[in-house]
């Protein structure tokens, strides 16, 4: 019988068996999911408190979370990361597919993830030192586009961890100190590296204070110089700067004691004499041939003969340049 009962879609009076849900009756064929008409008498009924009852899939399409991979609804419990839920099937690495469960993962791509192992693979810069992916790095102005791992950033050479300036060859780093030893021309004189400023002169490099003379130890900075070194470069080649050349090596005229310049000279007696020094001690002009050696010096030929002609004669011993 009715029994005075309403079914709750259509308002009718309710006979013989009916459908209870929430306390509420319903008939057979009136209890339809309130999103897209279905029937409910024989599937699973779902609903929001004081909302219409609703199929299983119509509350997952209206309630549940959508996984932030497949978009489809998450039943259960699923996984909730990155502000969003997943399913547990579609919560995996980006890169490699392997699901991450409840291990440590870290955010790639905007909304997505990788594991542990991608991350330092393919996401985190080279250590340009080491190879492997580095996230905490130091870099350097001149060489861009490298980062290192700070423990890497060492010289190449003494394996000094480097901090301050420092310099690189060929993509190694170097500290100050095994860069110049390795790398920078050593001075002639002191032997120690030069770091700016070398002065390359007899086929040697030099630091400017370090080029001075042989005799002086003046700087020698006139383009002009002279050398100690043998004429066939044997021996350790000096400057000498013009004074001392002159003073020191330059042979001395025997007659008025100035060095002799040019290289030519006349030889009397074992002495090298200047060609103006060499003269007649008559006329005082230079011998430019044969003369006369008597006492007290030489005669040229031209006072000769002018004495011979004047009756005069003349003895000594004739020679000839």
């Amino acid at each position: 019988g009715g029994g005075g009962r309403v079914c709750e879609g259509c308002g009718k009076g309710i006979a013989g068996e009916c459908l209870v849900l929430s306390g509420q009756q319903w008939h057979h064929e009136c209890l339809r999911c309130g999103n897209c008409a279905a029937g409910l008498a024989d599937v699973a009924i779902k609903g929001k408190e004081g909302g219409p009852p609703l199929c299983a899939g119509c509350y997952a399409d209206l309630h549940l979370p959508k996984c932030g991979r497949c978009a489809a609804p998450v039943a259960g419990e699923g996984v909730v990361a990155l502000e969003k839920s997943w399913c547990h099937g579609c919560w995996a690495c980006g890169l490699c597919g392997t699901l991450l469960g409840t291990g440590s993962f870290r955010r790639h791509g905007g909304d997505g993830a990788v594991c542990e192992g991608c991350y330092a693979a393919f996401v985190l810069e080279k250590c340009a030192g080491c190879g492997l992916g580095a996230e905490e790095t130091v870099t350097a102005e001149s060489m861009p586009g490298k980062v290192w791992h700070p423990a890497c950033f060492q010289c190449s050479a003494c394996s000094e961890v480097l901090e301050g300036s420092f310099h690189h060859r060929d993509g190694s780093l170097f500290c100050r100190g095994c860069f110049a030893s390795h790398f920078l021309p050593r001075c002639a004189r002191c032997d120690e590296p030069i770091a700016d400023g070398a002065l390359t002169a007899l086929g040697r490099a030099w630091h400017k204070a370090c080029f001075t003379c042989a005799h002086c130890g003046e700087p020698v900075t006139a383009k002009r110089f002279h050398t100690t070194a043998l004429p066939d470069g044997s021996g350790d080649a000096r400057p000498v700067c013009e004074p001392c050349h002159e003073a020191h090596v330059l042979p001395k005229c025997g007659a008025c004691g100035r060095p002799i310049k040019g290289g030519s000279c006349a030889v009397f007696k074992g002495q090298r004499l200047h060609k103006e020094c060499f003269c007649c001690a008559e006329c005082r002009r230079p011998i430019e041939s044969s003369y006369f050696q008597r006492e007290g010096g030489v005669v040229c030929e031209r006072c000769v003969a002018k004495a011979t002609s004047s009756g005069i004669m003349v003895r000594g011993v004739k020679g000839s340049r």
